[in-house]
């Protein structure tokens, strides 16, 4: 397997000494297409960096899937909890994937030693918020349209890895809705 973070290097904008000490607290995981590996509910007590693969947060409401958002290649993924660590929302893999794993405590315990790894935990949590922000607050009072053409400009294979029935109900709307934008944007 190549080394992730070395192969990121650029992308994690750290030292060598740096990365090295990411290294030791944060493992990889193989999820298999379609596992739940987080659930509404539980405790969670890790942050996640995704390698390859998709994975969907999402919620039931109303006996409706709501998709909060997709976390795709090189972005974290650090899901809401409540003050006891439950989390608000679940995450399930839409394609075989690989992702880094590491304990909050730990990477705090790290970043506490390091200031070049603290400001990089910053910056961290600094893109999954925006990251959060686009797919909730900067989208809620946009057309289901425009928010379908930003999905496919940002990630043009979308249609190749996400089940249109997941990007419906990311939309929060009906697959015959979908159906019809599709056919609009032809």
């Amino acid at each position: 397997m190549s080394d992730f973070f070395f192969d990121n290097k650029n992308l994690f904008n750290l030292s060598d000494e740096a990365i090295y000490q990411l290294k030791t607290i944060f493992h990889p995981i193989d999820i298999k297409k379609g596992e739940t590996f987080l659930n509404e509910g539980e405790p969670n007590y890790n942050i996640y960096i995704m390698h390859k693969g998709i994975v969907k947060t999402w919620f039931w409401r109303n006996d409706r899937e709501r998709i909060l958002n997709f976390i795709f290649e090189n972005e974290p993924l650090i899901l809401p909890t409540t003050k006891y660590n439950r989390l608000k929302v679940s995450a399930t893999t839409v394609e075989d994937s690989i992702l880094y794993v590491t304990n909050k405590n730990e990477l705090k315990d790290l970043m506490k030693k390091s200031q070049e790894l603290s400001y990089w935990g910053f910056q961290l949590i600094d893109k999954f918020i925006t990251l959060l922000a686009e797919d909730t607050l900067d989208y809620y009072w946009m057309p289901k349209q425009d928010i379908y053409k930003l999905l496919l400009e940002k990630h043009p294979d979308v249609l190749q890895r996400i089940p249109l029935k997941d990007i419906a109900a990311y939309l929060n709307i009906t697959p015959s809705s979908l159906s019809r934008i599709r056919a609009n944007i032809k």
